[in-house]
């Protein structure tokens, strides 16, 4: 399943919140990665690399990570009708 969320509602209710926000530009589990909180870096995630379908040259770069501290609200996720439609599509046996 697929879940997405407003990055700009996410980071206004953290900071709103007084909960520490992160985003690398790599899997953070990787051996070289950064790490930012300033928006205005947000041009450094590889975003070529997170939007690729293709991306087995590129899987640590895909894996860049928005991190919130302590919980992320599930009040903030969406999945659109077409995500929905797809699944469907996808996984109905009939």
């Amino acid at each position: 399943m697929h879940l997405a969320a407003s990055m700009n509602r996410v980071i206004e209710w953290a900071d709103n919140n007084h909960r520490k926000r992160v985003f690398t530009d790599s899997n953070p589990g990787s051996r070289y990665i950064n790490d930012y909180a300033d928006v205005s870096d947000l041009d450094k995630i590889g975003w070529y690399a997170v939007l690729a379908t293709k991306w087995s040259n590129r899987r640590d770069k895909k894996q860049a990570e928005f991190l919130l501290e302590r919980f992320f609200p599930w009040s903030f996720l969406s999945i659109s009708e077409s995500m929905i439609t797809d699944m469907r599509t996808r996984w109905n046996p009939l």
